[in-house]
């Protein structure tokens, strides 16, 4: 692990014209894609929040009404008491002309979420064939440019020397094997989560035959194991897309080859995942640190804390993906040096 960890920083260290090249590659598809969207016209509610639900409307309280005297009171003119109740009582019309009813506050609130719903629905309707064609491109692009990654990878692992055209080459070579290979993840995945789906509808069905100490021990071994599998089979499966393109087979040639780089070694596979996803977390930290500082202090502060936050996040985040992926690679060509030899 420790070969491969050197390995892909030092790869990564001499790779910043590709890492240009990768970032330029996303503006363009970004630039591209928000393009397409604005085409549509989306409307201005779509980058508005949501209304705030209408609160549920109470009673107008009646008006305290004027204290009324007592018949057997004496001494008390009934004019000058018909004067204060004329001015302490006010009209029906003044009570409404100085505050409006709430009723018709949470009726604007309704309207107002309703015209929201409907008006972004209204979008989506008339303009869900082009967003599906941009979500297909954004798919085609980033499986494209990840083979030329990879292909641009291993040149430099293997022979310390690549060209930015190995993305097109590479990437315009690999590509529908890695579009196979990324439908049958899915159906792998999806299957997964069909199966458990399954499973839990039967042990629903189970529950009234069944203790409920019982379901709960089933539910965790059942919902434990699940998660180890799943974490099994990816770490088996985290050099399959390096095979493709590396060896250049196709998906099923590939997966198996993943399968082979991994026999005997599945722990030292896990370590290196570890490794790389605490490299990540590290590289991270101080940005999130400085976003978090930033939202403390507020106002300008936080935005420009924000903007150099999400800045140099991006360019950690492509770094270190650089640096894994040339990690993988290294570990995956020493798993075949003993077959080389051999044979």
């Amino acid at each position: 692990m420790g070969r491969s960890i050197r390995e892909g920083f030092r790869v990564a260290n001499r790779s910043w014209i590709g890492m240009g090249f990768v970032a330029a590659c996303w503006i363009i598809i970004g630039l591209i894609a928000l393009g397409v969207v604005l085409l549509t016209k989306p409307p201005a509610e779509l980058f508005q929040p949501a209304p705030a639900p209408a609160e549920e409307v109470t009673a107008p309280t009646a008006a305290p009404t004027a204290e009324t005297t007592p018949p057997d009171a004496k001494g008390i003119d009934v004019f000058a008491q018909l004067g204060t109740a004329e001015t302490a009582a006010p009209s029906a019309q003044e009570q409404e002309a100085a505050s409006p009813p709430r009723a018709d506050a949470a009726t604007s609130a309704r309207e107002q979420a309703e015209r929201h719903r409907r008006v972004i629905g209204e979008w989506f309707g008339r303009s869900w064939p082009v967003l599906v064609l941009c979500a297909l491109f954004l798919i085609a692009a980033s499986i494209w440019l990840y083979g030329g990654q990879i292909g641009y990878l291993a040149k430099r692992v293997t022979s310390q020397h690549a060209s930015v055209s190995e993305f097109w080459v590479e990437g315009t070579r690999a590509f529908w094997a890695l579009l196979g290979a990324s439908l049958l993840g899915v159906l792998l995945f999806g299957g997964g989560v069909l199966g458990i789906v399954l499973i839990a509808a039967v042990g629903s069905a189970m529950s009234s035959a069944t203790p409920q100490w019982l379901l709960v021990l089933l539910g965790v071994v059942f919902y434990a194991a699940a998660f180890g599998g799943w974490i099994w089979l990816g770490v088996r499966l985290v050099f399959w897309f390096v095979a493709i393109v590396g060896d250049r087979v196709g998906p099923l040639a590939g997966f198996q080859a993943s399968f082979r780089a991994t026999r005997g070694r599945w722990w030292r596979a896990f370590g290196l995942v570890v490794l790389f996803v605490l490299i990540a977390l590290g590289f991270w930290l101080p940005f999130g640190l400085l976003e978090a500082i930033g939202n403390l202090a507020g106002g300008q502060a936080a935005l420009v804390a924000g903007l150099v936050s999400q800045v140099g996040s991006s360019v950690a985040n492509l770094y270190v993906g650089f640096v894994s992926l040339a990690g993988f690679i290294r570990f995956y060509e020493d798993t075949k040096a003993p077959q080389t030899s051999a044979g």
